[in-house]
């Protein structure tokens, strides 16, 4: 069989053209001793070209040293030299500033016949996302070490700790510290086990539960929280122990621990503030770094890596509303204007214009009722009424309009039926899909969803944010609800606050 040998070769350079790697081929320069001492440029093709940003036809007219002189001072030039003599493969991640080039290369080099290979690709753009993510795991550690009294572990199904800071076992009797990738039943008697593994267990079946435990004249409020993944999936336990340490004490060191207890509070809000307001500026690098690969070199992805992007976009838009709404948490309460009298009507306007776009969308019908007036912060009120009608309006029944009402009545002391009423109950009533009342102690605690996020979007902070508010308010709200038939969320407010 005859083969047509510039057939071929041109077939391999239109294939190695068509690539998304940059690819160069070398041939070995020596001088008079026989020393290696370059590299001749035999092919570059286009992927190569638009990475180093030379054409080919000025690379192919010289070599490695004299286009990019800083290779021989790199270990790049040394590592290429040692393919051709030794024979072995050679892969790395290397940076290279230099001839207009700042950027960190994935590389991969072997050796044909006397001819060396280089396959070599810009991961610039992921080095500053792996750098980001890096700063923001030492920012987290660094200010959960600033709280007082307050420890953390993180543990997997399979029960292993994956991070850890503090000693968060203290109340069972376990203060020497713990190495992060030990497992907890390598550490703790059967007895400890016994009482941890029920709690893990169901934390990472997503129920979120809280344990008080006393130990050495201490009492310890331990918190299991959930941890999900971008999918909604748990996939870790996290352990949070406060030492309150508020038993056995005289009047004067009780008055010190509640004080020492403020701060501790006033210190996780700034925990949260800080951290979330800290954490917008890596996640617009981020965001800004995926929207640059998608517009500049979505030709040089495949669809896998375009996939890739697109997740790592939608999971960054997730954390920037997470992070959006942890600030608005934080923030309620610590810049505090003294209360005035305010229209509840005029509080729920305000709301219903900016909900117009959303009510028109999903044709909703909200009658309101006559509202009173009340002493409180409007614009604290407002975002309440907001994260309800919000709710009423998102958990609606498929092709069905949601109807929503909101009305006052003023609350009835059963104790003292003679009295004036001093507060009023606000109910917010829709027909949506409801919940069960089994879920009740959950719903307003941070973080807590009832739902799987790719069935209704939000972060878990919005009913929490609500009690929040009715607190700084002297007030309460909770919820009556059956399972598909809608809910009612019941907000109680005092009229006049107390001096």
């Amino acid at each position: 069989m005859n083969t047509d040998f510039s057939y071929t070769a041109s077939l391999v350079e239109t294939i190695m053209d068509n690539t998304e790697d940059g690819i160069i081929l070398f041939s070995p320069l020596y001088n008079e001793l026989d020393e290696l001492i370059d590299f001749k440029y035999q092919f570059v093709n286009k992927a190569g070209e638009k990475i180093i940003g030379k054409n080919r036809e000025e690379l192919l007219a010289t070599s490695l040293n004299n286009a990019f002189p800083g290779h021989t001072y790199a270990e790049i030039f040394k590592s290429y030299k040692e393919v051709i003599l030794s024979g072995n493969s050679y892969e790395a991640e290397q940076y290279y500033s230099g001839e207009g080039l700042q950027k960190w290369f994935e590389i991969s080099a072997i050796k044909i016949d006397n001819i060396l290979l280089v396959k070599f690709n810009d991961i610039t753009g992921f080095k500053s996302l792996i750098n980001e993510k890096n700063l923001s795991e030492n920012l987290y550690r660094t200010l959960v070490k600033s709280l007082p009294h307050t420890d953390v572990a993180l543990v997997d199904p399979e029960l292993n700790i994956l991070l850890v800071e503090g000693a968060p076992f203290k109340a069972f009797g376990f203060k020497k510290p713990i190495a992060e990738d030990s497992s907890l039943s390598d550490e703790f008697s059967h007895e400890v086990m016994a009482t941890l593994v029920p709690l893990l267990t169901s934390c990472l079946e997503g129920k979120s539960t809280v344990l008080e435990r006393e130990n050495e004249g201490s009492l310890f409020r331990i918190h299991f929280l959930s941890v999900r993944d971008d999918e909604g999936k748990v996939f870790a336990a996290l352990i949070v122990s406060e030492d309150t340490g508020i038993y056995n004490l005289s009047k004067q060191e009780l008055r010190n621990k509640i004080h020492d207890l403020e701060n501790s509070n006033q210190s996780l809000e700034q925990f949260a503030y800080v951290a979330s307001h800290d954490l917008q500026e890596p996640l617009r690098k981020i965001r800004a770094f995926g929207d640059r690969l998608q517009s500049k070199y979505s030709d040089a992805i495949d669809d896998a890596g375009r996939d890739y992007i697109s997740r790592m976009q939608h999971a960054a838009g997730r954390m920037q509303r997470l992070i959006d709404d942890l600030l608005k948490y934080s923030r309620i309460g610590r810049f505090k204007e003294p209360f005035q009298e305010i229209s509840l009507q005029n509080v729920v306007g305000r709301v219903l214009e900016d909900l117009e776009n959303r009510i028109e969308d999903s044709g909703a019908q909200i009658e309101v009722e006559s509202l009173p007036q009340v002493e409180g912060d409007a614009g604290s009120l407002e975002q309440l009424f907001l994260n309800l009608l919000s709710n009423a309006i998102k958990f609606s029944k498929q092709e069905q309009p949601p109807r929503i009402k909101i009305w006052a009545e003023e609350q009835v002391d059963e104790q003292h039926p003679g009295e004036k009423p001093s507060k009023y109950n606000i109910f917010i009533q829709d027909d949506g899909i409801g919940f069960d009342e089994k879920y009740l102690d959950r719903i307003f605690n941070i973080f807590q969803r009832l739902h799987g996020r790719n069935e209704y979007a939000g972060t878990g902070i919005g009913l929490a944010i609500c009690k929040k508010i009715a607190d700084i308010h002297g007030g309460t709200i909770y919820a009556r609800s059956t399972e598909g038939e809608g809910a009612t969320f019941i907000l109680t407010l005092p009229k006049t606050q107390q001096k």
